[in-house]
C-alpha cells in the first residue's frame, strides 16, 4: 500500500510542515492538502481496481471529443 493511504492527512501535513521553512505560507498549505488528497484517492482507485488503459482513455477522449 502507498505513502497516502498508509498515512493519514494530519501525519502527512505534520511531515510535510516539518519539513518547510519558517516562511510557508497558507497557499502552500492548501496546495499540498489538495494534492496529498488527490493522490490518496487516485491511490484508492488504483487498489479497487477503477482504471482504465491507454487505449480505453484515448476511446474515452474520442467519444468526448463528437
Amino acid at each position: 500500500m502507498g505513502v497516502f493511504i498508509m498515512q493519514s492527512l494530519k501525519e502527512n501535513v505534520i511531515e510535510f510542515l516539518k519539513n518547510q521553512s519558517d516562511d510557508v505560507n497558507a497557499e502552500e498549505i492548501i496546495e499540498f492538502v489538495i494534492m496529498n488528497q488527490k493522490l490518496a484517492e487516485g491511490e484508492k482507485d488504483l487498489l479497487e481496481g477503477r482504471v482504465y488503459t491507454q487505449n480505453q482513455a484515448k476511446e474515452i477522449l474520442k467519444a468526448w471529443e463528437q
